[in-house]
């Protein structure tokens, strides 16, 4: 069975009189250049968004298909849409071992701490929401070999990240790192 397809028909409606710009959701939004944002409580506030979204799509996906959100397509098209309305480019998941990659293309465009902290908890946040026994984290791996216009995080538990963190520090490769890891056991 397909995924829900992210519908982004009328996502954003703006009120010019009222100099106001809400979500279909009716979240209230403001468009600010990436370069103006900053500072260590975006990331928790971009977390906090992620798992309202999460949930949203959760009970959207089971009231509409009965799917479990966690299936690969279903989440691939509710991430990628909503990074896509937001302006953060499109995603690509890409699975290695135990690992989740997201492949976040033309969001590398200024892809300052403010991007990477926006994205990571996001993405952190909206899976964390999807399954409430497992806190995912999401660690930045920077820009790709897909091109200068993309980025990657790796998704999994704190501890699985810190491992690999670990890994690249001491010289192994962002991939090498995430295959070591899945071979001596854990996550990811």
């Amino acid at each position: 069975m397909a995924g829900p397809a992210f519908d982004a028909a009328d996502y954003v409606q703006f009120d010019l009189r009222a100099g106001a710009i809400r979500s279909r959701d009716d979240d209230a939004l403001v468009l600010v250049p990436r370069e103006l944002l900053g500072g260590e409580a975006l990331g928790r506030s971009a977390r906090t968004f992620g798992e309202t979204r999460g949930k949203r799509f959760a009970a959207w996906a089971a009231s509409r298909t009965g799917q479990d959100p966690l299936a690969l397509d279903a989440l691939a098209d509710s991430v990628d849409g909503a990074l896509a309305v937001l302006g953060f480019g499109r995603t690509e998941i890409e699975i290695r071992g135990d690992a989740l990659l997201f492949r976040i293309k033309g969001a590398a465009e200024g892809a300052a701490d403010a991007t990477v902290a926006l994205l990571g908890g996001f993405l952190g946040g909206f899976l964390s929401a999807l399954d409430p026994e497992m806190r995912f984290e999401a660690a930045h791996l920077g820009a790709s070999a897909g091109g200068p216009d993309e980025i990657v995080f790796l998704v999994g538990n704190a501890d699985a990240l810190r491992r690999v963190a670990r890994s690249i520090a001491d010289g192994e490769a962002p991939y090498a790192a995430i295959e070591k890891i899945h071979r001596e056991g854990g996550n990811p």
